[in-house]
C-alpha cells in the first residue's frame, strides 16, 4: 500500500522525481549488517527515539525486549524494501494506455473511479508479483533479527529461522524435517491463493539514506567521542557485569574531530576485518557468476520451449523460491557432508548457484521478446548459440545487470548460510561478523560497516538505471 501510494505520488510531474527515486531505492543496496549499530542506537532503552520521547513528555518504551520490536521489524523490512517495490508500481503506471485515461477525463470520471476502474485492473499482475516478492523478503527479515538480537531473542520475536537454527545443532533431523515441510504446505497454499485470486480480480526520502549517512559519519569519529555518545548502548564487560559509560545516547550525524584510526586499524593494523571483508568476496562473487550463467540458460530453455510440463517445472521454482532458507535446511546439511564439504565454502557456494530467483526474474523477461525476431534470425540460418547471444542477451541486458546486482546485495548480506554449513570462523563473512563486533570498539563497528557497504554502493551509483529498468522489467509490467 506504501509502495503503490509513494509511486502515484512520484507519477506527477515534481521536480527532484529522479533524486527521490534514487533515495527510495538506495537502501536496497546497502548490506543489513554495516546499518544495525544505527537502528541499535535509534531503538535502544536510552537511544534516539525515547530521548525525543521524553523531551515532549511521553514515556520511553524498551523496543528490543518488548513486543513493541516487533515494530522496529517491521520499519526495517520498509526501509529496505519500499523502493523496490515502488519501483515496480511506477513503471507498472507508466504502462497504462494514456487513452484510456483521457477518455475517463472527457466522462467526467474521478481520481477514485479512475484508480478503482482502470488503473487498479491493469496493476493486478504487477500487485501479485509485489505480494510475492514481499512474501520472500518477509522471511529474509530473520537476518535483520539476528543481528540486532542474537540466537535468542524475545518470544515475541523468535522466529521459525531461530527454532530451526537452534535445533539444528542437536541434530534433530526428524523435528527439522517435518517443520521443513508443514512449511512449504503452507507457502504452497498461499500461493496458490495469490494465483487464484488474481485470476479472479484480474523529508522522508532523507529517513531512507539516514542509517547509511549516520553509519559514514560515525565511522569518523574518535573512540572517546564514540563512547560519549553512545556509552549507554554497548559496555564492556568487567568482573561478569556490563558497564556503560553514559546514561543517554547522542545522535550526531557531525564529528567534533574527524580521525582515520578505526580505518587505519581495518584496513591495516588489524587483518581480521579485511580477511572477512575477503571471505565475503570469495563467497559472494562466484555465486553471482555462476547463479546468472545457470539462469541464462534455464530462463532461455523455459522461454524458446514452453509446455506443459515446463510449466509445472516453473511453478515448482516459484515455490522454491518462496521458501525460506531453513526449508532446505536438512537436505543441503546432509548432501554436502555426504559430498565431504561441509565446513568448506563450497558448502554455501555451491547450493546457491542453483538458486530459482534468478531463473525466475530472467524467464518473465525472456518471454516477452517477440518470437519474430527467433523466427527471422532462424530463416538467416541461425542456430540456438547464436539466438541466445545475438537476440536474447542483449535485449534482456538491463534485467541481467539487475539480477546480478540483487543476487549480489541479497549474497553479500548472507547470515544462515555461513552459521549453519560452516563452523569454522575462520571462513564466515563479515556479515555474521558484524553481528559480534558490538561488544568491542564500536568506533570499529561503523568503520567495519562503511567499508562493507563500499562495493554495493559502488554498484548502485554504476547500475541504477540498469537496476531499475530492470526491476521493472522483471516485473511483469514491460513487454
Amino acid at each position: 500500500v506504501l509502495s503503490l501510494g509513494l509511486a502515484m505520488l512520484l507519477e506527477r510531474n515534481i521536480p527532484g522525481k529522479s533524486i527521490f527515486r534514487t533515495f527510495f531505492l538506495s537502501p536496497l543496496m546497502v548490506p543489513s549488517a554495516s546499518v544495525v549499530l544505527v537502528w541499535q542506537v535509534l531503538f535502544h532503552n536510552h537511544g534516539t527515539i525515547n530521548q525525543i520521547t521524553e523531551f515532549f513528555g511521553g514515556q520511553g518504551t524498551d523496543w528490543m525486549n518488548s513486543g513493541k520490536g516487533q515494530v522496529v521489524i517491521v520499519m526495517m523490512f520498509l526501509w529496505k524494501n519500499l523502493g523496490y517495490n515502488m519501483i515496480l508500481f511506477m513503471s507498472a503506471l507508466c504502462s497504462i494506455p494514456k487513452d484510456i485515461i483521457e477518455v475517463a477525463d472527457l466522462e467526467g470520471a474521478g481520481r477514485i473511479w479512475k484508480f478503482l476502474h482502470i488503473k487498479l485492473r491493469y496493476l493486478s499482475p504487477t500487485i501479485l508479483f509485489v505480494l510475492i516478492l514481499s512474501l520472500i523478503n518477509s522471511f529474509k527479515v530473520f537476518r535483520e533479527v539476528y543481528l540486532l538480537t542474537g540466537d535468542h531473542p524475545l518470544a515475541k520475536l523468535y522466529m521459525l529461522q531461530h527454532f530451526m537454527n537452534n535445533t539444528f545443532n542437536s541434530f534433530d533431523y526428524q523435528k527439522l524435517s517435518a517443520a521443513a515441510v508443514l512449511f512449504a504446505l503452507v507457502m504452497i497454499v498461499i500461493i496458490a491463493v495469490l494465483l487464484i485470486a488474481e485470476n479472479i480480480f484480474g523529508v522522508s526520502a532523507f529517513l531512507f539514506l539516514l542509517p547509511t549517512v549516520l553509519t559514514i559519519a560515525n565511522s569518523f569519529m574518535t573512540s572517546g567521542e564514540i563512547s560519549a555518545n553512545y556509552g549507554a548502548l554497548f559496555g564492556k564487560m568487567t568482573d561478569d557485569k556490563k558497564v556503560f559509560i553514559s546514561e543517554n545516547v547522542n545522535l550526531k550525524f557531525i564529528p567534533d574531530k574527524v580521525t582515520f584510526d578505526q580505518y587505519k586499524a581495518v584496513l591495516i593494523t588489524n587483518s581480521d576485518y579485511l580477511m572477512k571483508f575477503w571471505n565475503s568476496v570469495i563467497l559472494t562473487v562466484p555465486i553471482t557468476v555462476f547463479q546468472l550463467a545457470v539462469a541464462i540458460l534455464t530462463s532461455y530453455g523455459f522461454a524458446r520451449y514452453p509446455g506443459k510440463i515446463k510449466s509445472i517445472i516453473f511453478f515448482a521454482y516459484i515455490i522454491l523460491m518462496i521458501m525460506p532458507y531453513q526449508v532446505t535446511l536438512v537436505p543441503n546439511f546432509l548432501v554436502a557432508d555426504k559430498f565431504g564439504i561441509l565446513n568448506t565454502r563450497a558448502a554455501v557456494i555451491l547450493p546457491a548457484v542453483f538458486s530459482p530467483f534468478s531463473i525466475f526474474l530472467l524467464t518473465k523477461v525472456m518471454k516477452r521478446i517477440p518470437i519474430s525476431y527467433v523466427e527471422a534470425a532462424k530463416l538467416d540460418g541461425a542456430g540456438e548459440l547464436q539466438i541466445l547471444t545475438k537476440i536474447y542477451l542483449p535485449l534482456c541486458k538491463s534485467a541481467i545487470i539487475s539480477v546480478a546486482m540483487l543476487v549480489f546485495i541479497d549474497y553479500w548480506n548472507m547470515v544462515e548460510q555461513p552459521l549453519v554449513l560452516m563452523n569454522d570462523q575462520d571462513y564466515h563473512p563479515l556479515s555474521v561478523f558484524l553481528s559480534q563486533i558490538n561488544t568491542g570498539d564500536i568506533g570499529l563497528a561503523f568503520a567495519v560497516g562503511t567499508v562493507y557497504m563500499v562495493p554495493t554502493i559502488l554498484m548502485f551509483l554504476y547500475g541504477e538505471d540498469y537496476l531499475v529498468e530492470g526491476i521493472a522489467t522483471s516485473g511483469g509490467i514491460k513487454g
